[in-house]
Parts: C-alpha cells; structure tokens; sequence
C-alpha cells in the first residue's frame, strides 16, 4: 500500500527551495512496461521518499494515488522536509529517505563536498518564473533593477545564480545587485513594505501576486542560456542504487508512467496537486502546468557551466558525474 501525508499549505512552505514550471516537453517514447521487476524479488518494497511539497514533484504523488508503485511491488512514503532542500540531502544521506527531489544545483554541491549523490531520474525543466516588483514603485525594465535588492529563496544557490545570468543577459551588471534571502511566502510583502525592491517569485506566489495587482514582472528568469536549464530530479545515493538496483529501476519506471499520466489526464494532475499541497483547486488550476521531463536528455552540463560562472563551483566537474547509470557504469 502506498501513502503520503497531507501536510496542508505545503506548497508555500516547499517553495523555499524551489519552483513550479511551465512549457511542456512531452516528449515520444512510452515508458518501460510496469511491473517488469516487480515479480523478481525486489531487494527493497519499503521506500520512504523526501519531498518538498511542489507541483513540480505531482509525478510522486501520482505514482501514489494511481498505483504506479503498487503495480512495482513498492511501498512508498513521501515525506516532506521542513527544512528545504539541506533537510532533503541530510534525511537522503542518514538513510532515512532513499530518494528525494532535490535541484540539481543542490546535487552539485553536494557532490563537490564529496557526497555521494545520484541522480536517478529528471523530473522537471525551466518554467516562468521571474523576477516582480511592486506596481507604481517605478522599477519597470530590467535597466531599474541595478544597483536595486532582490529576494531569493537562499544565497549562493539556484535562485541566485539563475537570476544573475538572467540580469547579465539583460545588459544589467548582476554584480551590482544585493541579493536578500527571503522565504518565498514572505517575499509579497517584503516588496509591498519596501523591505527589498523586486523578488524571484515561484509558483503559486507568482500566481497569486499578479493575480491581484500588487507585483508586476519585470525579467523572466529563465532566457537567453538558461532557457532550457534542467532544474531538478530525482535523487538517490549511489550505494543505495549499488545495493538496491532492481528496486531503483522500479521506481523509475512508476516515476515514467505517472510522468506520462500527467500530460495524458491534466485534470486528475491537478485534483491530486490540490490534494497533496492543500491548495484551492481553483488556484492549482490558474498555474502553467509544471514543465515534466518525458524524455530525459541526460545533460546537466549546462547546470556545471552555470555555477562555475558565478563562483558556486570552484573548478569544472563532469556533469556526468552525478548521473546513476554513468556513475555505476
């Protein structure tokens, strides 16, 4: 049996760590056959899954509600972690969870610290998020915001560094920025009170914001190379892949189906969004759809090459590093 917590407005606590996506890459190929090692002796059935609670991650919870796991002989838990994405690496490395969805920045740095983190499946691409600031504050082009503070989520990570290149590409001297970390929940009004003077909104709070007037956007994060960044996946530790293979490729193949389920039925993937992160439906149903990877590219090279540009990397790493099957190969 197959289960998750509800854990009420999850999404605005998950969201300090990252975003919800857009355009849709659906992708050809069908997913694997289930079942395909469910009858051959798994090593593991019980798996306990770390979540942040965003409608990026609707392919867990989908692979919950629908059978997906059942159908892999798998019993599966998603937990979500207070404490964003840390708590994720921290629960993944402790053995507590045996995957989690965690950005691919964040896997990055772990690895350069040493830590053995793989990436066992994509899950989620580049969306529409941006920057916002408050209507009427007189920031309204990209050129505004130098020498202007900004809110992301946490320094020297994924919002930051995207929203660096994006203000480069701008023509805008990113260095010339402050950069505040804000909780997402909080960056609204932290821009309405002038506490900072635009804010990297994500999914809902983007949503929500310009629904009722109160921010306008001023730069799309992702444009000009980082367009088509990959943002996050789904991540294990390489000795548990090493131990656990047939369990491993089981949960891929559920976390393909449920991928392919949400395209195919866009209204059940929003009933279980609402469900699973406490939202109104209504509200689920006015954000862009999350950007599901239905093909895997395999290529978070581009990832790299952004960190090492802005400092969050030392050295150039192989990108391939990370991934299972090149990192078991």
């Amino acid at each position: 049996m197959t289960h998750y917590r509800n854990c009420g407005a999850i999404v605005v606590a998950a969201a300090l760590a990252l975003t919800s996506c857009s355009s849709n890459d659906t992708g050809s190929d069908s997913p694997p056959e289930a079942g395909s090692d469910s009858d051959h002796d798994l090593e593991t059935t019980e798996l306990s899954i770390g979540s942040l609670g965003l409608a990026d991650e609707v392919p867990l919870y989908i692979a919950i509600d629908e059978g997906f796991f059942d159908d892999e002989g798998l019993s599966v838990e998603a937990h979500t972690a207070p404490g964003g994405g840390a708590a994720l690496t921290a629960a993944l490395m402790s053995g507590e969870t045996q995957f989690a969805y965690t950005a691919y920045v964040s896997i990055f740095l772990a690895s350069a610290q040493g830590l053995p983190i793989r990436v066992a499946r994509e899950n989620d691409g580049a969306g529409p998020q941006g920057i916002y600031a408050a209507a009427g504050s007189g920031i309204t082009t990209p050129s505004d915001l130098a020498g202007r503070s900004i809110a992301v989520n946490s320094l020297s990570n994924f919002q930051e560094v995207t929203a660096r290149a994006a203000l480069d590409h701008a023509g805008v001297d990113s260095t010339t920025v402050e950069f505040v970390e804000i909780p997402p929940p909080e960056m609204q009004a932290a821009v309405e009170t002038g506490n900072v003077d635009a804010a990297w909104l994500p999914e809902p709070f983007l949503t929500i914001a310009t629904g009722d007037g109160t921010l306008t956007e001023i730069l799309p994060v992702f444009t000009g190379p980082i367009e088509d960044l990959p943002v996050a996946g789904w991540a294990t530790t390489e000795s548990f892949a090493a131990e656990n293979p047939l369990t491993t490729a089981a949960f891929v193949r559920a976390i393909d189906r449920a991928i392919e389920f949400a395209y195919d039925n866009p209204e059940r993937r929003d009933e279980i969004i609402a469900d699973y992160s406490g939202m109104d439906l209504s509200l689920v149903q006015e954000l862009e759809p999350p950007n599901l990877i239905a093909d895997p590219t395999r290529d978070l090279a581009p990832v790299v090459d952004l960190m090492v540009n802005y400092g969050l990397l030392d050295t150039e790493i192989n990108a391939n590093d990370v991934l299972l099957d090149e990192a078991s190969a």
